[in-house]
C-alpha cells in the first residue's frame, strides 16, 4: 500500500469527525469543548477533504496543502499548547503528535512531488 493512501485515509476520517462534530452542534453537542466555532468544523471539512482527495487522485500536488494545514496547526494549536505549557505545566501531547504525524506525511508528499518530477 502506497503511504499517500494512509494520509487520504487519515484525513477522510478527519473530515469525518468535524463533519460529525458540525452535525452535533446542531444538537447542543460541543465535541471540542463549548466555544469551539462551527465555521472551523465546515473549514476543516473541507479542507480534509481536499487534502484526502489530493493524496488518492494526486499525490505530487499534496506538499502545498499539507503545509498550509501545516502552518495552520502550529500558529493556532502549537500556541494553545505553549500557553497551557506555559500556566500549567501540562502539556497537550496531540499537539505536537498532529504536528509531527502532519511533518511526516510532508515528507512523503515531496518524495511524491519529486518522483513526478523525475518522470517529466
Amino acid at each position: 500500500m502506497r503511504l499517500t493512501r494512509v494520509i487520504a485515509v487519515c484525513f477522510a476520517l478527519g473530515c469525518l469527525l468535524h463533519a460529525i462534530g458540525f452535525a452535533l452542534m446542531l444538537f447542543g453537542v460541543e465535541l471540542y469543548g463549548a466555544g469551539y466555532p462551527a465555521w472551523r468544523h465546515a473549514a476543516f471539512v473541507l479542507a480534509d477533504a481536499l487534502i484526502a482527495y489530493l493524496a488518492f487522485r494526486r499525490p505530487e500536488r499534496l506538499f502545498v496543502p499539507l503545509l498550509a494545514f501545516l502552518i495552520e496547526q502550529v500558529a493556532v494549536n502549537g500556541t494553545f499548547a505553549w500557553r497551557a505549557w506555559r500556566t500549567t505545566g501540562a502539556v497537550a501531547w496531540g499537539v505536537p503528535v498532529t504536528i509531527l504525524l502532519i511533518s511526516a506525511a510532508m515528507v512523503i508528499a515531496a518524495r511524491e512531488h519529486r518522483a513526478a518530477d523525475a518522470i517529466t
